[in-house]
């Protein structure tokens, strides 16, 4: 799983610092501190265009956040292409190879955001070194401005499972950044 948690003091990066590992890689930015008055909704647009990519389901949650961190909305998305196990041989009918969600929250302070990539079928044959990860591209936008524009890798043979975490300063700060 990455998490992506966003530190907004010294004293919170100096803490998280920069680690990374096969199971987690944090982030720290240094924050601006911008005035608002009223709060943007996030839209999350995630793209999976493997050639292989019918071969897993796709889900999101986001959950909107006041300042405090209780949660003001809730928004889900979902391409499923087969039941976990179904071990398909060749694309269902009708079903595009590449995957697009777009979720939508109402407007909030905070986004968590969980993507889950679930493979339903794996790949045709047993020869791990053939099969390579491949991308799940995300991009955040905090009102029209992009938050996040990131891609995270997909094991052929256990998928992903990513967790972020914004924050509306985080948002503004690394949209000014562009």
């Amino acid at each position: 799983m990455h998490i992506f948690d966003f530190a907004s003091s010294a004293e919170d990066r100096r803490r998280l610092g920069k680690v990374q590992t096969s199971l987690t890689f944090r982030s720290a930015f240094t924050i601006f501190a911008m005035d608002m008055e009223q709060h943007e909704k996030y839209t999350v647009r995630i793209e999976c265009r493997a050639e292989e990519g019918w071969r897993y389901n796709l889900a999101a949650l986001a959950g909107a956040l006041d300042e405090a961190g209780n949660r003001i909305g809730y928004s889900a998305a979902e391409s499923h292409v087969a039941d976990v196990g179904s071990s398909l041989e060749a694309p269902p009918p009708n079903q595009p190879t590449a995957h697009d969600l777009k979720i939508e929250t109402v407007p909030c302070e905070r986004l968590t955001l969980y993507l889950y990539v679930v493979p339903h079928s794996l790949p045709r044959d047993n020869e791990i070194g053939i099969h390579h990860s491949f991308p799940l591209s995300v991009q955040i936008l905090y009102g029209s401005e992009v938050a996040l524009q990131q891609e995270f890798p997909v094991n052929p043979w256990g998928g992903a499972s990513v967790e972020i975490k914004l924050h509306r300063t985080v948002a503004q700060h690394a949209a000014s950044e562009r």
